[in-house]
């Protein structure tokens, strides 16, 4: 029967009419740029609801819960059960029915009823998202004495803590033991403190993203010292710094103990470990200049951000070059200097693989590695992670040697500097798929024998066991054929490397069913931009019309890189699950992008070459990711199985919003992250690394998150773990992330069990 309409009921109306029209024409694009006809299908139907619901109230709320219902069918028919990708679908518009309903009800009670009812179910789902991880709580044993000496804590990367006190069952307790401010501020931007910490014996000691080096009483986290190195104000920008390194000698006299750091304004620095002054020995007065034979350079564009690798009397940098500035950049050279006196030892330049330098300038615009190189005193050699060559997503230009090595881990005998092996994971690389961490070294069992083996992931996702002594692939590694290039000029590789005995970490490969949106109107701006760009699955080169890249450039696995527990024969990772949405700008004959395409942030000019890039997030107009969470995962690969073990979503959404706002909600529907695992011998996986500011400790056997601290900061970085004066601490710096946008602060934080 007809009930005469109420200005409320006229109002509802008119609102699902227009979110029909929305729709409607809305899906009208997506199936001019190649999507499917159900939006435009739902569309009609919630304008049929709107007018229904004007005449007969039930008819109407029947008609669009209908249209939710096949709607959702769908998605759980492409997804199976993701409550995440229903979130579009049955969240507003379920919210709004349900406003429908209520106000179609006559009887009060039954309104009164209905209304309480729904608060009861959302609070309660609310409680149960975002309940505190429960652990019991117990007293440690008192733990004996550990440092963490390197990076990795030892020569094998491993990143493991052999320590006990800390355990599953008493995680619950930790509670902070000290904390450390470091007073550097930067008003108007935020730093990237990514730094991680090394113990040795009373000093713990690390560098702010001014590279600072302090060093702290690591009992208590009292300074003991600090250095200001000198870096220029206008290099801010660059503001990183992810470690120092340690070297003992017997014959340095009062520097018998240093500590090195390289500096964003390239120089590699030497300190007294005791007080921290500059080692006068070493180099000019403690410093080496690293711009010698890189030829000119604009400030900023050559830096140091990871620790100096060691072994021996030898150290050895890379160096970052600015992305998709220039083609002739500064030179990816890699460099050996003594640790003593600091005289150049050897270089290699990839142009001249057996060492040699032309006319005394390293060859300009090579791959360079940025990430921390690893070691292997074992068998005498340095694994180097090289990057992609610049510009990033443009690769006519480029030479023979770069194509041969970048993207690739290449060993370098320690002692001569000449290269042994090298493998290469990408080829032609026009994705910015850097290898960004070091390997980890560990035994791999074949034929009855332990094979020395390196194991390392990619910002692709893929994980690669080698043979440390030759690069010969462990597990099986196939070429497949990938996308090629509709760019004019472009050579895309035909082919690209897959492991396929081991699991890829990230989404390898989405479809229109994973893009995403908080509400059907933002997912539908995400959808007809999908589909109006190129997307032909992993490696879909860059495109002048614009094309997805999933995983993106900021990963799968980024320099967070691998932690490994040997007694679980398990390697932990995190990683993230974003898209990339990149356009080629046509330069012309001016050599500059047009104006208002330069003033987008994230451009690239790529001077030197006629296009730019503008690669970014795949964002909707709300600011969150186009496709479907989580947004960044946690997990353990079996090396007995080659499979998962366990993998769950990391991080909630408390610190991150539409518009960049910060929603307060604790919801685990996983989160973007930068920073590592450590793994302690007590079975626990600690972690920071999310957008949200938390550290957190999870069962390294099953995954179960036990704990996690909410921190004044983002904790961008990795952690350590180390036992001093009868406690082990967990130490995690919180400075936020610039990349992540996460809160930003100069925080240095311990965590322990109460004291007996």
């Amino acid at each position: 029967m007809h009930t005469p309409p109420t200005g409320f009921r006229i109002v509802l109306s008119a609102l699902l009419i227009l979110a029909g029209l929305w729709l409607t024409i809305g899906g009208a694009l997506l199936i001019m740029a190649g999507g499917g006809i159900g939006t435009a299908i739902a569309g009609a139907t919630t304008i049929g609801a709107g007018w229904a619901y004007l005449r007969h109230p039930a008819a109407g709320v029947a008609l669009l819960f209908l249209t939710i219902a096949v709607a959702a069918i769908a998605t759980i028919r492409a997804l199976g059960f993701d409550a995440w990708a229903l979130l579009p679908i049955a969240g507003l518009p379920g919210l709004f029915g349900l406003i429908m309903l209520i106000s179609a009800i006559r009887r009060r009670a039954t309104r009164l009823m209905l209304i309480a009812g729904i608060v009861v179910a959302v609070g309660g789902l609310t409680l149960w998202l975002v309940r505190p991880p429960q652990a019991p709580a117990g007293a440690g044993a008192p733990a004996p004495d550990s440092d963490w000496p390197l990076y990795g804590r030892s020569p094998d990367g491993s990143r493991r803590a052999p320590d006990r006190q800390i355990t599953p069952a008493n995680v619950g307790a930790l509670e902070i033991a000290w904390s450390y401010r470091t007073g550097e501020t930067y008003p108007g931007s935020t730093p990237s403190f990514e730094a991680t910490p090394i113990r040795i014996g009373d000093r713990l000691v690390f560098c702010t993203p001014d590279d600072d080096v302090i060093a702290l009483d690591p009992v208590t986290g009292r300074q003991v010292w600090r250095h200001d190195v000198g870096i220029d104000g206008a290099l801010r920008g660059n503001a990183r710094c992810r470690g120092v390194s340690y070297h003992r000698s017997a014959t340095a006299g009062a520097c018998a103990e240093r500590i090195l750091i390289g500096t964003m304004d390239a120089r590699l620095i030497a300190l007294d470990l005791r007080d921290g002054k500059l080692c006068r020995g070493f180099g000019r007065g403690g410093q080496v200049d690293l711009t010698e034979g890189l030829g000119p350079i604009p400030a900023g564009m050559y830096t140091e951000t990871s620790p100096p690798a060691v072994i021996g009397d030898i150290v050895v940098l890379g160096g970052g070059v600015k992305d998709g500035v220039m083609v002739d950049g500064a030179s990816g050279v890699i460099r050996a200097f003594d640790a003593i006196d600091g005289h150049l030892v050897w270089a290699w330049d990839l142009a001249h693989p057996q060492g040699r330098r032309a006319d005394g300038i390293f060859t300009r615009g090579t791959p360079n590695a940025w990430a921390p190189i690893g070691i292997d005193p074992a068998l005498g050699q340095f694994l180097v992670p090289l990057g992609s060559s610049t510009p990033d997503f443009v690769g006519t230009h480029r030479s023979a040697a770069s194509n041969r090595y970048a993207t690739s881990l290449v060993a370098i005998d320690a002692r001569t500097g000449r290269e042994r092996w090298h493998f290469q994971t990408v080829h032609h690389d026009l994705w910015d798929y850097d290898l960004s961490s070091p390997p980890l070294l560990v035994d791999w069992p074949a034929g009855g024998r332990n094979i020395p083996a390196a194991i390392f992931a990619t910002k692709t996702g893929a994980v690669f066991v080698l043979d440390r002594r030759t690069g010969t692939p462990l597990t099986r590694v196939i070429e497949r054929p990938v996308p090629r290039s509709d760019f004019p000029g472009e050579s895309a590789a035909p082919t690209q490397p897959l492991s396929i005995d081991m699991p890829a970490l990230g989404r390898q490969r989405i479809s229109g069913a994973d893009i995403w949106g908080t509400t059907p109107f933002d997912q539908l701006w995400c959808r007809i931009a999908f589909y109006s760009a190129r997307y032909e699955g992993p490696f879909t080169p860059p495109s002048v019309g614009g094309s997805i890249t999933v995983p993106s450039s900021t990963g799968g696995v980024n320099w967070g890189g691998l932690s490994y527990d040997p007694e679980r024969r398990l390697v932990l990772a995190n990683w993230g699950n974003l898209a990339v949405r990149t356009h080629l700008i046509d330069k012309g004959e001016t050599g500059a992008p047009p104006a208002p395409i330069a003033a987008l942030p994230g451009v690239q000019p790529d001077a030197g070459i006629r296009h730019a890039a503008l690669p970014q997030i795949f964002l909707s107009p709300l600011g969150i990711p186009c496709t479907r969470p989580p947004f960044g995962e946690i997990g353990a690969i079996d090396l007995k199985t080659r499979r998962l073990a366990w993998s769950r979503p990391l991080g909630t959404m408390r610190d991150s919003g539409p518009f960049g706002l910060r929603s307060g909600l604790a919801i685990p529907m996983g989160v973007p992250n930068m920073g590592g695992t450590i793994t302690t011998a007590g079975g626990l996986t600690f972690v920071g690394a999310t957008q949200d500011a938390y550290l957190r400790a999870f069962a390294t056997a099953d995954g179960r998150e036990l704990w996690r601290a909410r921190l004044p900061a983002g904790a961008q970085a990795t952690p350590i773990s180390y036992s001093a004066g009868g406690r082990q601490y967990v130490v995690i710096a919180a400075g936020g992330s610039a990349l992540l946008q996460s809160k930003p602060g100069d925080w240095v934080i311990a965590f322990a069990l109460p004291k007996r």
